[in-house]
C-alpha cells in the first residue's frame, strides 16, 4: 500500500508516532506500507529528515521518493537517505530522452530512462538499500 505524505504531515511532531500507531492498530505489516515523499520534502531540514527516515526503515516501512526531477534532482544528495525506490517524474524522463545526441557528454544517457518500470505519471527505479545511488 502506497501513501503520499505531504510536507505538512511529514513535519508534524507526531508523524512517526502516528505511523507506528496506525501500523499497530491495523496490524498492517510495515513491509507492505510504502510512504512516498517528494524530493523537496526530503531536502528541507536534511538532518531531521534523515533521522525520521531511519526510524521508519528500522521498522521495515518502505520509502520512496516521488516526482523526482521536479525540484532539486540531486542523486548524490539523495544517497544519504535510506530510500527503497525513486519515482522519476515523466517530465524529467522526457528531458533526458529528447536531448540532442549525448554520446560525447557525461551524465544519463537517453536509453537509461527506458529501463525504469512505468507507473502512473512517474517512472520507478528500485534502489538497493546498501548500494550507492
Amino acid at each position: 500500500m502506497a501513501v503520499n505524505i505531504s510536507a505538512m504531515e511529514f513535519r508534524d511532531g507526531n508523524f512517526l508516532e502516528g505511523v507506528f500507531t496506525i501500523l499497530k492498530d491495523t496490524g498492517l505489516d510495515p513491509r507492505s506500507l510504502e510512504l512516498e515523499l517528494t524530493e523537496s520534502v526530503l531536502m528541507k531540514r536534511a538532518e531531521s529528515t534523515e533521522s525520521i527516515l531511519k526510524a521508519l526503515r528500522a521498522t521495515e516501512v518502505q520509502l520512496a521518493v516521488d516526482d523526482f526531477g521536479t525540484g532539486y534532482s540531486s542523486l548524490s544528495y539523495l544517497r544519504k537517505f535510506p530510500i527503497d525506490a525513486l519515482k522519476i517524474d515523466q517530465s524529467f524522463v522526457r528531458q533526458i530522452t529528447s536531448a540532442p545526441d549525448r554520446s560525447d557528454q557525461h551524465g544519463p544517457k537517453p536509453e537509461a530512462a527506458g529501463r525504469c518500470r512505468g507507473r502512473g505519471n512517474a517512472r520507478r527505479a528500485g534502489v538497493s538499500s546498501g548500494s550507492p545511488m
